[in-house]
């Protein structure tokens, strides 16, 4: 399977591309954020893992599975601040327990997607006949087995 390498001398230059461009061009007011947060989780985490639940670093707009919503406070003072205060107890055992809950429930839903897709021939034939060989690439988490095959189920999607 291939990885995806890690450039961050090529991110912080696009980044500073995307600085000088016209305004129309840049992350608007709701964009901005998130924008932000995303290449500082690219420089936390690389890009290996950017469709698991490790990082935040494809949320909303990549098909990962995200389980720990802390990390989508990683910018300015006061979302640290929020970071710290649900890692801190007791905060953190009641976040902790939350956690666990989170990712149980992510994995049934993926469970009862393969159930929904085992009773599927024409998806088991579709299968055989196109190949997706980078369907898991980035980490992908949001999986089914089709044909003893692990196949992204936003590909199949």
């Amino acid at each position: 399977m291939p990885q995806l390498k890690d450039d961050l001398p090529l991110l912080e230059m696009m980044l500073a591309d995307a600085r000088t461009q016209p305004a129309r061009y840049r992350p608007g007011p709701y964009w901005e954020s998130p924008s932000a947060n995303t290449a500082n989780e690219i420089r936390r985490c690389g890009l290996q893992d950017f469709r698991g639940s490790s990082n935040v670093i494809g949320q909303g707009f990549t098909d990962s599975v995200p389980i720990d919503a802390r990390d989508c406070y990683n910018r300015g003072v006061m979302r640290r601040m929020v970071r710290w205060a649900l890692r801190t107890y007791p905060l953190s055992v009641i976040y902790e327990n939350q956690l666990r809950w989170t990712e149980s429930f992510a994995g049934l839903s993926l469970k009862y997607a393969q159930e929904v897709l085992n009773v599927k021939q024409r998806l088991k034939d579709l299968v055989k006949i196109y190949r997706m060989p980078y369907s898991l690439l980035g980490g992908c988490r949001a999986t089914v087995r089709v044909n003893g095959e692990e196949v992204s189920l936003h590909y199949l999607n």
